[in-house]
């Protein structure tokens, strides 16, 4: 992918996810917290299966990473509990400090995985400039809070 389009397509995606958890939580109370996954799995996949009819690779690709390394599939499986749990929390907390604690959450995380290299992922090491920005990171989101 062209990597001037990833930085706009991260921030559009950052909105997106904001709306999403709102409407999600909406849907929350309107279907009760066990069905939001279901009907918001399904209404992912059906504009996911007709991206997916374009694809040139086909099943043939998916169905070998499958046999190689069917834990890639496993972030579908995550998606439901994160789907269900914000779900419930933005209705609770409200979208600002959900996304506050969301935010401060996969700074954390990504920090470890890049500083161990898990997941296959390259490591990158935590160095003293990621420590200070961490921390002003942070310290901005609790003094937001």
């Amino acid at each position: 992918m062209n990597q001037k389009l990833a930085v706009p397509f991260i921030l559009f995606s950052g909105m997106i996810i904001i709306v999403a958890n709102v409407m999600n939580g909406l849907l929350a109370g309107k279907t009760g917290l066990l069905a939001v996954p279901f009907w918001v799995h399904l209404a992912g996949a059906i504009p996911a299966f007709f991206l997916y009819l374009r694809d040139r690779r086909k099943a043939s690709v998916w169905l070998q990473v499958l046999k190689s390394d069917p834990s890639a599939y496993l972030g579908g499986f995550f998606g439901v509990f994160a789907t269900m749990m914000i779900a419930f929390s933005v209705m609770q907390i409200g979208a600002f400090v959900l996304t506050l604690l969301l935010i401060s959450t996969q700074l954390i995380l990504s920090v470890v995985v890049d500083h161990f290299g898990l997941f296959g992922f390259e490591r990158n090491p935590f160095t003293k400039q990621k420590a200070v920005s961490v921390c002003m990171i942070l310290g901005g989101m609790v003094m937001l809070s």
